[in-house]
């Protein structure tokens, strides 16, 4: 055994990694279908971010025009109906980043406390100490990067092009 190498070292060589060497391939190996919902949920989210602007312009329009209170009553419901459902699918998409960020969380502890188990030296009080402080807080920040990692940008950037979009538009 080569005295340079440490005993994780010389366990795992030979071996694949256990996790890929970017965040970038571990969000894609772990997640990549889960990403591709997001994104549709992002999209679907700020497309109908913008239809309440519509609602709200014709909305005044017919108040100003004082030609009947119809109209008016149907677009106030046509507006709360598409409020609900842009709120609806914005609920969606934070509860499944949310469980997505968890599972991750879940994945990674569970890689972090196979592979300490793995050592010679992972029953003692240093390394037990090593082991908890990895586990416990260093996951957490990358299960809820994972969770918005693409669907973040996405919706924030949908929403400001599609709003510059509709502003073009009028």
């Amino acid at each position: 055994m080569d005295p340079n190498h440490s005993t994780s070292e010389a366990h795992t060589r030979g071996r694949e990694p256990l996790l890929p060497p970017s965040i970038v391939r571990y969000i894609l190996t772990f997640s990549a279908r889960h990403q591709v919902v997001l994104a549709a949920l992002s999209v679907t989210v700020f497309l109908l971010s913008v239809a309440p602007l519509e609602f709200q312009r014709r909305i005044v329009n017919e108040a100003i025009g004082a030609r009947s209170v119809t109209p008016i009553v149907w677009l106030a419901i046509g507006y709360a109906g598409v409020a609900l459902l842009g709120g609806g699918c914005k609920l969606m998409m934070n509860i499944y980043r949310g469980w997505l960020g968890e599972k991750a969380v879940r994945h990674l502890r569970n890689v972090i406390y196979g592979a300490t188990q793995i050592t010679p030296h992972a029953h003692s009080a240093a390394a037990e100490g090593v082991q908890i402080s990895l586990i416990l807080p260093e996951v957490e920040p990358i299960g809820g990067f994972i969770g918005t990692s693409t669907s973040e940008p996405l919706l924030q950037g949908g929403i400001l092009l599609s709003v510059f979009a509709y502003m073009l538009y009028l």
